[in-house]
């Protein structure tokens, strides 16, 4: 089994790329006293981060092996309570028993995730009583969405809880830090979470992005959504359609004001 992260060519990717493109994360390679002639102008510059995508029927049973060169001994699964048993999620704590690394399973994941049920995946991160040394999401867009803020949050606690995300709802600040390593794999193919800084946080219409939030690698197998539903099947595709038709519809990056330091946007701007 290799470990070099293939192409993306899921529509996955394909959403996550669009994605990408609608909400182009700018850079901030200029030092701050450069940023200060640019006052009162608009941004000149974007760059299309991803996460590394490995994609082939069967890449999930590597994920034991990935975690192993990582030298990680307590891994936190999210996932929901409906994938808890089946095929695929047994298939990752296989691998990680296989590979000697403890598994810690957080099955509670809520679809379309809100404030409480945020605060309850950070709360069991929270309160293991181990050192958790990275993180696997296997689920949805809400599973790996949930995943994202559990680990930005028990990490690095906010002293107000809206202060991660973007205005106006939140103070939209950059996540301070490194965050512990996160594998995404996803059971649907619709969101693209799995390749982007971002998390969506429906309650509020808004969410947190941020470079630091990426996931280290996606795994896609096509033999996690080869039983999808038809019904969760065409959603999904609709999903990927729409992020398609955000591309166009999108303020464009050049539209917006420039930043007066290298930190003081997001990686993407979801207010678009």
């Amino acid at each position: 089994m290799g470990h070099v992260p293939m192409p993306p060519t899921s529509s996955q990717s394909s959403s996550a790329m669009m994605l990408g493109i609608r909400t182009c994360a700018t850079r901030r390679t200029v030092a701050n006293s450069q940023h200060r002639l640019f006052s009162g102008r608009k941004d000149v510059a974007c760059e299309l981060a991803a996460s590394s995508i490995r994609f082939g029927a069967g890449v999930t049973a590597e994920i034991g092996l990935d975690l192993k060169e990582l030298k990680a001994r307590n891994v936190v699964v999210f996932t929901d309570s409906h994938l808890r048993d089946l095929p695929v999620v047994h298939t990752v704590l296989d691998s990680l028993a296989d590979n000697g690394i403890r598994a810690h399973v957080y099955d509670q994941v809520r679809v379309e995730p809100n404030d409480i049920s945020f605060q309850h995946a950070i709360a069991y991160m929270n309160g293991l009583a181990t050192d958790v040394d990275a993180i696997v999401a296997v689920g949805g867009g809400s599973v790996i969405d949930t995943a994202k803020i559990a680990n930005l949050y028990s990490m690095f606690p906010p002293s107000d809880f809206y202060d991660y995300v973007n205005p106006p709802v939140g103070k939209g600040i950059p996540v301070p830090g490194a965050l512990r390593p996160l594998f995404a794999i996803p059971t649907t193919a619709g969101t693209g979470s799995e390749t982007t800084g971002a998390m969506t946080w429906h309650e509020h219409g808004t969410g947190v992005a941020h470079r630091r939030l990426k996931p280290t690698l996606g795994i896609v197998d096509p033999l996690n959504t080869a039983t999808l539903p038809p019904n969760v099947a065409k959603y999904s595709g609709f999903d990927v359609l729409c992020h398609a038709i955000e591309s166009y519809t999108a303020i464009p990056f050049t539209e917006r004001p420039y930043p007066s330091t290298p930190v003081s946007l997001t990686a993407l701007s979801m207010a678009d």
